[in-house]
């Protein structure tokens, strides 16, 4: 497994990718070896294609650990159950979309799909069982302003072009622009 160069670039870009969308947030981050054992843990699934590469993405997370870190706002509360799966489908979205952004800058093109967002952990197979390629599995505790919790990566890697090579580039910190905001021009 990780034996080709693109597939371990490719990790390599998703893991930057993960802390630096925590770190956007304002959350502590750092890897650890074990998921959460929260019970109510909610998974997303997102998808990103292109002729060569195809990326897939099972993101797994605890209630807590959502309301913890979803902007807050007038008008709702983070414990609403369907806010929460809303915003990790918005994390699953933003973590291919930050990895999508930094492959353009290697020179592959990827496709996003929509996320879909599942509740029980059966659901979470469904998934996991239709995805070939390499699996790579990173959790990541995420401290923020209450208390700390664990996040489940699940990124599986298909290469469908072994004569793919990614572009020698130094990659940079994508966050030019401050997230959830727009501006007016």
């Amino acid at each position: 497994m990780l034996e080709n160069s693109v597939v371990s670039r490719v990790v390599e870009l998703f893991d930057s990718t993960c802390i630096s969308q925590f770190e956007s947030m304002g959350c502590a981050v750092h890897k650890v070896d074990k998921p959460s054992a929260w019970p109510g843990l909610l998974s997303a699934h997102i998808d990103a294609v292109s002729k060569d590469l195809s990326v897939e993405l099972l993101l797994i997370a605890p209630s807590p650990l959502l309301a913890q870190t979803m902007p807050s706002g007038d008008g709702y509360s983070v414990a609403d159950p369907d806010l929460q799966k809303d915003w990790l489908l918005e994390l699953a979205n933003r973590f291919v979309g930050r990895l999508k952004n930094k492959l353009v800058e290697h020179g592959s093109v990827l496709k996003i799909g929509f996320p879909v967002a599942n509740d029980t952990e059966n659901d979470k197979k469904v998934f996991i069982k239709n995805v070939q390629g390499d699996e790579i599995v990173r959790c990541f505790e995420v401290a923020g302003d209450v208390a700390a919790d664990v996040i489940e990566c699940r990124l599986y890697i298909s290469l469908h072009n072994e004569a793919l090579e990614l572009l020698d580039h130094e990659d940079e910190d994508e966050d030019w622009f401050s997230e959830s905001e727009l501006q007016d021009f």
